[in-house]
């Protein structure tokens, strides 16, 4: 049973910045929204097929709190830091024996990661591939969070593969 706090120790006498992580049960279960960052976001990239050319990718929120997301490009509400995760697996499918795939993600017109990779083709075929990065940056209100991504040749992402920029504020 729960001990109620009352009288001259009650929690409203609790002096800010007296509580440490050693005062709360491990096994309590608090809410995501009782947290100060409770702001995050997956932005999963449709199924696409980019030329050989620099492209925005596209697609659509799928969780989110505290952006939005307009024109294929996410939107922060609350500045602070975030931590920004990209994964991309896409397949390969100009007929060529060798392939570069540029992927930039951008935090306004600032280039914030850029994973490459190459790959030699040996059969002709299709050809498998992912990129992924993490970044930790500095943003401010109303900055928009996009992706470019440039081939020498065709490409498919399909929203199957599970493409995505993700983020979660961390202060």
């Amino acid at each position: 049973m729960p001990t109620e706090i009352s009288g001259s120790t009650g929690v409203n006498k609790i002096q800010d910045n007296t509580i440490v992580n050693a005062d709360i049960n491990s096994s309590a279960a608090i809410a995501g929204s009782k947290l100060v960052n409770n702001e995050y976001f997956n932005f999963k990239f449709a199924t696409q097929n980019l030329p050989a050319a620099t492209t925005l990718v596209t697609g659509a929120l799928t969780e989110y709190s505290g952006v939005t997301e307009a024109s294929n490009k996410v939107t922060i509400t609350n500045g602070g830091i975030w931590q920004l995760n990209l994964f991309v697996c896409f397949a390969a499918t100009g007929n060529a024996n060798s392939r570069w795939m540029e992927h930039h993600l951008y935090r306004e017109s600032v280039k914030i990661m850029d994973p490459r990779c190459f790959i030699i083709n040996i059969d002709g075929s299709y050809e498998y591939t992912s990129v992924a990065g993490s970044v930790i940056v500095e943003v401010t209100a109303g900055d928009e969070i996009y992706l470019n991504a440039a081939y020498n040749q065709t490409a498919t992402i399909s929203d199957g593969y599970c493409s995505a920029i993700t983020g979660r504020r961390i202060s």
